[in-house]
């Protein structure tokens, strides 16, 4: 089993090597670990080591462009798990891989999407996650449903990409996710739109870089 880990960035080098440096520490079972960069070319001596660093040409090219470079890639090196992160996102856990891998194994779902980047889907207070819904599966495998896409970390079985394809080229620096979803939902391979899932307590294991939304490039 191949999992891989894709780290799309767009100039914030600053945050580009904050994540980095959190997948690198945790990567745990991870097999191929790239970063596919549609900013302006990042110096060599600014990222740690243990990466495989592909850069657009020219760049600016939109992210739905990015993460579907980045799904190519991996999906030629063999990788049947894939992971697709923002490079605002930190990961906090060598674990998450093989929890959002269990639970697609065991709910059938192939595409789950981090719901916790942002306010969409916490409390008014932001502090805590807000699902609408949690469905529990044999195992102690629980699901979240919650009412927004947020796409800044993504999990893919390559099944799902088999059948849906790939992100729309044309979305320049949001909702290329959520087209993509509804694309699954018309193929009855998740449940009805504004009812995202992803897996319970995945705020234990992610977390975004303060400013982030503020931020966005």
């Amino acid at each position: 089993m191949k999992i891989g880990v894709a780290i799309i960035a767009c100039d914030r080098v600053e945050y580009t090597k904050l994540c980095v440096e959190s997948v690198l520490k945790n990567k745990g079972p991870v097999t191929d670990l790239i970063l596919v960069n549609d900013g302006t070319k990042i110096p060599e001596d600014l990222l740690p080591a243990g990466i495989d660093v592909m850069n657009n040409r020219p760049p600016y090219q939109t992210v739905g462009k990015t993460k579907n470079n980045a799904i190519r890639t991996l999906l030629n090196r063999g990788c049947e798990h894939i992971f697709l992160i923002e490079n605002d996102q930190i990961i906090k856990t060598p674990d998450i891989w093989q929890k959002y891998i269990d639970a697609a194994n065991a709910t059938g779902i192939t595409h789950l999407n981090f719901g916790y980047h942002g306010p969409a889907n916490r409390t008014p207070n932001y502090k805590e996650p807000n699902p609408r819904y949690i469905v529990e599966y044999p195992g102690g495998i629980k699901i979240a449903l919650n009412t927004h896409s947020v796409g800044a970390f993504s999990y893919f079985n390559k099944k799902y990409i088999d059948k849906v394809g790939y992100h729309d080229d044309y979305f320049k620096n949001a909702w290329e996710h959520v087209e993509l979803c509804q694309r699954g939902i018309e193929k009855s391979l998740l449940p009805a739109f504004w009812w995202f899932p992803d897996v319970q307590g995945s705020n234990e294991w992610i977390e975004e870089i303060p400013g982030s939304i503020q931020n966005s490039s």
